[in-house]
């Protein structure tokens, strides 16, 4: 008896304190990356991928009501592997105060835990690239550690989207439009690009489709209305359920908001809700909510740039700059040369006050259980991106605005207006350059980064090639709009450039602790000069 006692205390006492007395019960690991179930009655297209009985299988070919065999005569294809790099990482386990995520036996994330006699705990994992990984979760407490068994997960290429869109009228209710001739609210037409249902059986809209009434932006382009989008009017969002990162669009000054659509529908069908902003009196149309069409009228906007240098000046002098080697002497000249852009400052103040308007109201929609879009946009994932003024006004948004949910910005041939010494460039950065002028403030932008930052110059093409018009108008090409670059080359550069910086810099999470060049597939385009650094 006398031995009995100590005994059952000290079991009583484990009892009691099991988080302090045991090591972290041993972890099991499993993750989620399974598609939708096959059903009967749904059309498939090539690149589909369902799971049937168990077993994932992706379609080689259009079909209904013939279901997955392993077979080679099969429309579908057994895979036995993960479908995309998307996918949440699930540990159960036991009285651990701390968990150590690793893939590949890099660590990726870490978590402190409240010990409990179970646990479920989770891990997001998005953007990973088509490739073979391992991941481990390693348990601690006061105790010790207990480390899980290894998780292989195999990513194939990522999955393709139906595409939809859908518009919208937000009205700043705390800001006078400054454009407009009399007292009004602003207001924004916003157009969403997003994922879609695979199963949507909403029609397809034609290019540049703008709205009902107004068939294209620009009467010159209703040709348009015979040539096909991947786009679908308000279809049905991807049944998917994690949250989309976001891209927050600016087109270019005086164009119209479907000018880059190639470019939207690519970035859709690869998981990204893209956000484009009409800015108001400043694109070639914009729609409000009661079907007032507001059109740019040049003869107002003739003063938009009043003071100051003039373009050609402006241009001129960074000509006279070009083979110059970047000394502070140099820098100041460009930094006293911008610092003249007095039109550009005020309008480039209304788009970044745009832009902040934009993301509240988008944090509204996303918060609106009737939305289409309720929690299914991922506002701690977001880029900027624009076109010419469009993408000025990311990079001044991101050099001026602390927002830790926005992670990277991409400027498509956009000279920096704003640009001054203190200006900081510390989030990953992507510029694009076409030939139609030097573009020394991306030499000193470059030089100044102190995040990641890519800088790719595009020989043969000119300002038109950045848009549509680079494949659209290439059967009329004027020598002063758009450059002898082949349209479908040029296309692939910026597009995939853009998609592979945001899955790096916005999709990915969490973050790896090394990144790779992620322009290294432009080393097989003699089109396309680069430069990269990874800080």
């Amino acid at each position: 008896m006398k031995m009995i006692a100590p005994l059952l205390g000290s079991l009583l006492l484990a009892a009691s304190f099991p988080a302090l007395a045991a090591l972290p019960l041993t972890p099991v690991l499993s993750h989620d990356n399974q598609a939708a179930e096959w059903k009967p009655n749904i059309a498939y297209v090539a690149g589909n991928v369902i799971t049937y009985q168990g077993q994932e299988y992706r379609a080689k070919w259009w079909s209904q009501n013939t279901p997955p065999e392993p077979k080679s005569w099969s429309s579908w294809k057994l895979m036995g592997a993960a479908q995309d790099g998307d996918y949440t990482l699930t540990l159960k386990s036991g009285r651990a105060s701390h968990v150590d995520w690793y893939e590949n036996n890099v660590l990726i994330a870490s978590q402190n835990l409240s010990p409990a006699a179970t646990q479920t705990v989770q891990l997001p994992v998005r953007g990973r690239s088509k490739g073979s990984y391992v991941y481990k979760a390693v348990l601690a407490n006061a105790q010790g550690s207990t480390a899980s068994a290894p998780l292989p997960l195999t990513v194939l290429d990522a999955e393709i989207y139906q595409i939809g869109v859908q518009t919208f009228n937000f009205t700043d209710q705390a800001r006078i439009d400054p454009l407009a001739d009399t007292p009004r609210l602003r207001e924004l037409m916003v157009k969403i690009w997003y994922p879609a249902s695979q199963s949507t059986t909403k029609p397809l809209l034609h290019h540049w489709y703008h709205s009902e009434k107004a068939i294209t932006g620009s009467p010159g382009d209703d040709w348009l209305k015979d040539v096909p989008s991947r786009s679908r009017l308000n279809a049905e969002i991807a049944e998917k359920e994690t949250p989309f990162p976001v891209l927050v669009f600016s087109p270019g000054y005086a164009s119209n908001l479907e000018s880059s659509q190639f470019l939207y529908e690519d970035l859709a069908s690869k998981g990204y809700a893209v956000v484009v902003i009409g800015h108001t009196h400043q694109h070639s149309l914009v729609t409000m909510a009661n079907g007032e069409e507001i059109r740019i009228d040049w003869n107002k906007r003739i003063h938009d740039f009043d003071g100051g240098i003039t373009l050609d000046e402006l241009n001129g002098l960074m000509a006279q700059l070009q083979n110059q080697p970047l000394t502070a002497a140099v820098k100041q000249q460009i930094y006293d040369a911008f610092a003249k852009c007095e039109g550009d400052h005020k309008q480039l103040k209304i788009w970044q006050d745009d832009t902040r308007f934009v993301l509240a109201e988008l944090a509204k929609l996303n918060a609106n259980q009737s939305s289409v879009f309720a929690s299914r946009l991922d506002l701690s994932r977001i880029g900027l991106l624009g076109t010419s003024y469009g993408g000025t006004t990311s990079l001044q948004y991101i050099s001026e605005i602390d927002n830790p949910a926005i992670r990277a910005a991409a400027n498509i041939d956009g000279q920096d207006y704003y640009l001054t010494a203190a200006h900081q460039f510390n989030k990953p950065i992507l510029l694009m350059a076409t030939e139609s002028w030097v573009h020394k403030d991306y030499d000193v932008i470059y030089d100044k980064a102190s995040n990641d930052a890519y800088y790719v110059s595009i020989k043969g093409s000119l300002h038109g090639d950045i848009t549509d018009s680079t494949i659209l108008a290439r059967n009329s090409k004027p020598s002063d709009f758009l450059g002898p670059i082949n349209g479908e080359t040029m296309r692939t550069i910026i597009n995939q450039s853009v998609l592979n910086f945001f899955n790096q810099y916005v999709k990915t999470l969490p973050q790896p602790a090394s990144r790779n060049n992620a322009l290294a597939f432009l080393q097989g385009y003699s089109e396309a000069e680069v430069q990269s650094k990874l800080r």
